[in-house]
């Protein structure tokens, strides 16, 4: 076992230690904070996912809505004029 004789070596690992404490402290922080960040960019893509599938939703509805009418009205896309 290593027994510290010298007490300003210890005052100096003391103060190592405080430092590396405070730096804990400060990267722990700042990990909380990337993981905030993180999470709240995940829950906005979220967001812009929903949105984006409600507009090609509608998009495909009135796609099929004009093709149902295009019927009704005996016009054929493909030939490019009406019957």
């Amino acid at each position: 076992m290593f027994w510290f004789t010298n007490s300003k070596r210890l005052r100096k690992l003391e103060k190592k230690v405080e430092h590396l404490e405070r730096q804990n402290s400060i990267l722990s922080l700042a990990l909380q904070n990337i993981q905030a960040a993180l999470t709240a960019a995940a829950q906005s893509q979220e967001l812009v996912s929903k949105d984006v599938r409600e507009i090609q939703s509608l998009i495909n509805n009135f796609l099929y809505q004009a093709e149902a009418a295009a019927i009704l009205q005996g016009f054929d896309p493909d030939d490019g004029y009406e019957h």
